[in-house]
């Protein structure tokens, strides 16, 4: 559902942004569908939740940008 656009960089720093954001986005969706009070709440705004994500993910393109702030994705997934 999410669009990520291709990420800029060397190849090596591209592959590894790529499975940050994928781990990211995929700790993202686990937070919002744990419960089930929290899967209702998702479904009902699953469309705007979305397009909040797909803008931030087309603002963070530069591969640099995921691999700096990988200590924070996890925290703030947390």
């Amino acid at each position: 559902d999410f669009d990520a656009p291709a990420l800029t960089g060397s190849d090596k720093q591209v592959a590894f942004a790529a499975d940050l954001r994928s781990k990211a986005l995929a700790a993202i969706l686990d937070t919002v569908t744990c419960s089930p009070a929290r899967r209702a709440a998702f479904a009902t705004q699953r469309e705007g939740f979305t397009a909040q994500v797909n803008a931030v993910l087309a603002r963070a393109t530069s591969a640099k940008v995921w691999i700096d702030k990988r200590t924070f994705q996890a925290v703030a997934v947390a």
